[in-house]
This record gives structure tokens, sequence and C-alpha cells, in this order.
């Protein structure tokens, strides 16, 4: 018997309709059918349109402020340094007079030039310290007086200026009146300390004076746009419903009836070999893959029952390569665990290091974000009188950090012999990284060489954290940031060597980011500040127990799975 497609069955059917009631059917259809789902559809259409435009209004306005806030906080950023920059040419007792400081020509042009966004007027600088005190100003009234004088007034703006003596960078938003009797307006405030000084930088914009006119101009052309889109579609709709105008309700009858007449034919065609196809993929689902069916019916369900048959033969094949990938994930995963303990085995572990050597101590500890590494830290003896020891931090996380980080571990150790100068030292190695580093690692290090017979410290930061000291009398203080670049992103870059006395009984700890970006459930970071007071709070601790007792409060703040490795070194002078 020959088969025919169900198209073709459904094209004769229809042929022998429309022969005798195709005018009669269009008109009845679209009395009682078309206006009303063209009248649906227009709806749809319309607040489809509208939806979208709306979503647009507020994903743009969203970005808008997003975009407008990073550029607040970059010119900031900048601005800090070039203050800092300005500062340290200065004696360090003219830093302190403020009288002098308002009076510095560099200083004040800083402060008054404004805030431009896009060309407009938007907002200003000015300078504190972490007291509180107006030291610059625009403003020349607001100087010499303390932030916390507004505390009842605009509370929200004491707030972000208290959090900014205590954390690098704060940023946030408060209501200001420019007038009395006015309405209040918004304004994003960013509050950013100078590098090297106790001095901070704001910078406060008012948030209309760029966000809603632009915003309102998006606003004003996306409602324009669904205003022409709306009409077109009306326009459209009202055109189609125009083409059928009379009706037919005894062709509408015959045309019911010839349907169920095929239908019956339709159904016997196309039922029974769906009805069997549908019991064989049940069968087919409890496991039984050499099920079979036979092939009958149109071309469609008999492509379809010898595409079925030829699925369990697939599904057999497919359930092997599952269980040869779960073998090779397995293989992978064994592979990993051995790069783990390869890098465990490269790092020193042994403490204390040099049980023969009474002049210092030195303990660190690492605990990875992921199986392997991109954190590492390494001490050893140049000569006999010269320690070197340093901590690492390799961009990204997993085996391609593991092994840049093996890789900078053993060149620092090969070079650091032959070149004691730790500045000259990270050149030559930024050098040898930066050939043919197609994936684009870096690495930010900090080197220090420590000269056991004076406790002198030379040392060479590439783009990491400070070193935190804490003297015999529990006194804290910070070095070690000298503003050069991480390694293996530019070559033939100049690293500068810096010095630092150590005094007996001093402890040093160097940490990587892991340590003071761990950010718990809420948001809030760890923060240099709690690392300090853990140390310092620990201090009776050896070194061993100190760095223990931090690492695990840091694990227990951090909320989920680990972002960033953690790892922390401390060093102690005792003679």
């Amino acid at each position: 018997m020959r088969s025919f497609r169900i198209k073709t069955k459904i094209l004769f059917s229809y042929i022998f309709i429309l022969g005798f009631l195709c005018f009669g059917i269009f008109l009845i259809f679209d009395h009682f059918t078309i206006r009303q789902l063209t009248k649906n559809h227009v709806k749809l259409a319309q607040d489809g349109v509208t939806g979208i435009s709306q979503d647009n209004i507020r994903l743009s306005s969203r970005y808008l402020r997003i975009h407008g806030e990073k550029i607040i906080e970059l010119m900031t950023r900048l601005n800090a340094w070039k203050i800092s920059d300005l500062l340290q040419k200065l004696p360090k007792d003219e830093i302190k007079n403020y009288e002098l400081l308002r009076k510095d020509p560099k200083l004040r042009e800083i402060v008054d030039q404004g805030i431009y966004v896009y060309g407009k007027y938007a907002g200003y600088y000015d300078i504190l310290d972490t007291d509180g005190l107006a030291v610059v100003h625009p403003n020349r009234k607001v100087e010499g007086r303390n932030f916390s004088e507004w505390e009842e007034e605009y509370p929200q703006m004491w707030n972000l200026v208290k959090s900014s003596f205590s954390e690098r960078l704060v940023t946030g938003y408060y209501s200001f009146y420019e007038q009395k009797g006015t309405d209040a307006k918004d304004k994003f405030m960013v509050l950013c300390h100078i590098p090297q000084t106790d001095l901070i930088l704001a910078a406060a914009i008012n948030i209309e004076d760029y966000f809603i006119p632009v915003h309102n101009a998006i606003k004003a052309t996306e409602e324009m746009h669904a205003s022409v889109v709306n009409n077109t579609i009306s326009t459209s709709s009202e055109m189609i419903s125009k083409k059928f105008k009379l009706t037919n309700a005894a062709m509408v009858l015959t045309a019911v009836l010839l349907s169920c007449l095929f239908g019956i034919w339709f159904s016997n065609a196309l039922a029974r070999p769906i009805v069997k196809l549908r019991e064989a993929v049940h069968r087919l689902g409890t496991g039984d893959f050499k099920q079979k069916i036979e092939v009958e019916g149109s071309v469609e369900t008999r492509e379809l029952a010898e595409s079925f048959n030829r699925l369990g033969n697939q599904l057999e094949h497919y359930m092997e390569e599952v269980k040869r990938e779960t073998a090779a994930r397995q293989a992978v995963e064994s592979e990993i665990h051995i790069a783990r303990e390869i890098q465990e085995s490269l790092l020193p572990r042994s403490f204390p290091p040099f049980p023969d050597r009474s002049e210092f101590e030195l303990y660190a500890e690492l605990a990875p974000a992921k199986e392997v590494a991109g954190d590492f830290y390494d001490y050893f003896f140049i000569d006999n009188n010269r320690l070197a020891f340093m901590v690492g931090d390799v961009s990204g996380k997993g085996v391609p950090a593991a092994f840049f980080m093996a890789i900078t571990r053993t060149l620092l150790k090969n070079i650091c012999p032959l070149e004691p100068d730790p500045g000259k030292a990270m050149c030559r190695v930024n050098n040898l990284l930066c050939e043919e580093n197609d994936a684009c690692m870096f690495v930010t290090l900090f080197l220090a060489v420590y000269d056991l017979t004076t406790g002198k410290i030379s040392y060479a930061n590439g783009g990491h954290n400070n070193v935190i000291s804490i003297k015999a009398d529990n006194s804290i203080s910070h070095f070690g940031v000298l503003n050069n670049m991480a390694l293996g992103i530019i070559p033939d870059l100049y690293y500068e060597t810096a010095e630092y006395q150590i005094e007996l009984a001093e402890m040093l700890a160097l940490y990587t980011d892991g340590v003071t970006e761990a950010t718990e459930k809420h948001g809030r970071v760890y923060g240099v500040k709690r690392l300090c007071d853990m140390l310092l709070a620990n201090r009776a601790k050896t070194l061993k127990g100190s760095a223990e007792t931090v690492v695990e409060d840091v694990k227990e703040y951090e909320a989920g799975d680990r972002f960033d490795d953690i790892t922390l070194l401390l060093f102690e002078r005792h003679m």
C-alpha cells in the first residue's frame, strides 16, 4: 500500500473543502474568530512593546548609575594618588600644618577644579583627616570645621565619613539640602585614603545633575518609539480586519461536518503508530534499550519508528561513553591531587626552618581555595648572613595558577643568589615571565632580603599588599607599598628597592588578598584592621600559633566556598 506524507493528506483534504466553501469559510472565520484573535494579538504586541520599553528604561538607568559611580570612584582614586605624589614632595611637618596646605596652589587647584561628567559640573572634591576635620574644601567657610557638626542634620553623610576613618575606600549615598525649604537631593560620595598620608579625599556629586537628565532623555526616546510601534500595530490590525465583512453560517456548518469526517480518517492514520511508539518509549525508559517497533503509517511516522529503533543502540553507546568519561574524570581528579602534593612539596613546610639560627623566627601558612593554589611563599639563605623571604599571589586559581606559581618561585630561587638586590632581581624575573606569556597571567610579589648582622631588610614590591609591623610595645605600623606593577605584564620595568630597620622583638606580617578580602554572608570584607587586631590579640603566642589562629579565623569569617587562596607569613627578629 502506498504511503503518503501527512502534509499531503492534509493538503488533499483542504483542497476538497476549499473547492466548495472557500469564500464562505473565510468570511465566517473572520467574523467569529479572526477579529477577536487580532484584537488579542494587538494587545499582546502592544503590551510586549511597552514591557520591553520599560525594561530598557530600567536597565539603562541602572547601568548608567553603575557606570557613573565607577567613573567617580576611578577619578577619586586617581586624584588621591596625585595628591599623594604632591604631598610626598613636602616636608613632613608641613603636611601636618593645615594652614600651609590650604595655601598650596597645586593642592588647591585639585580641590577647586570640581567634578565634571560629560562636560557638565556635577560635584566637588574636598580633603579631610581621619578625625573628620575639613582640611581643604572648595567652600572656604567649611575649612577647619569638623564633619561631626553635621551628624544630626546629615546622618547618612556622617556615617560615610566615619566609615572612611577605618576603611581604605567608602562609597554611598546621602540626602542633602542645597537650601532650606527645598526638597532633598541625592548625592553620591566616594571617600578614598590618600596613600602614605593620614588624609582622605572625598568626592560628592549631585545625582540629578548627571543621572536624571540622561535618564529622562532615554525614557522620552523609549516612550516615543513605543508609541510609534503601538500605532503601527493598531493600524495594521484595522487594515486586516477590514478585508472580511460578510458572513455565511451554512458554509461554516458544512465545513465543520466535512472536517469531522476527515478527522476520523486522520485519527485512524496517525493514532495507531503513535500509541505503539508511546508504549515502546515507556519500556525504553525502564532500561530496555533493545526495544523495537513496527515500521508503518505515513512517511513521518515510518521515519519516527526507524529513528526510535536506532535510539536503543545509540543509548547503549551513550552509556558506554558516560562510563569512559567518568573514568577519565576520575583520572583527572587523581592527577590534580598529585599536582597538589607536588606543589606542597615545592613549598617549604619544615618549621622552624633553620633550627641552628637563633637570630630570627619565621612561620608561614597557605590554605588553597581550590585543589592547587596560586599563592606561594618561600625563604632561603642567599649567603651566610642574608635571608631572602617572599609572598606572592598569581592571577587566577587552580592548575594554571599553580604552574605559573612554580615557575615564578623557581626563577626567584635561582636569581636571588646571583642578584641579592630585590629590585634588580624582580626586574630580571619580570622580563622572564613576560616572555611567551600567552595566557596573560601575572603575579603580585613582595620580596625581602634580611641582613642578620644589622637587622635591616631591603625589599621590593610588585603590586602586592603592604607589610604589617608590630613592635615590642605592641604599636602597629605599615610599610612596603612602592607603587610598582605586578610581574609578567610589561617587560623592562624598573622595580624600586627600599630599606626598613627591624627592631628587636618586632614582628612582620606578609599576606595575600585572600586574608583581607575574605567576605562574610552580608558582603563585609575581613579587612586589614581585623587582621591587625587578631595578630595583636595573639601576640603572646608563638608565630605558628598566631598564624594558625588567624587563618582559622579567616576561614570561619568567610561564607560559603573560599574565593581566594589564604597565605600568611610571620617573621620576628630575636637578636
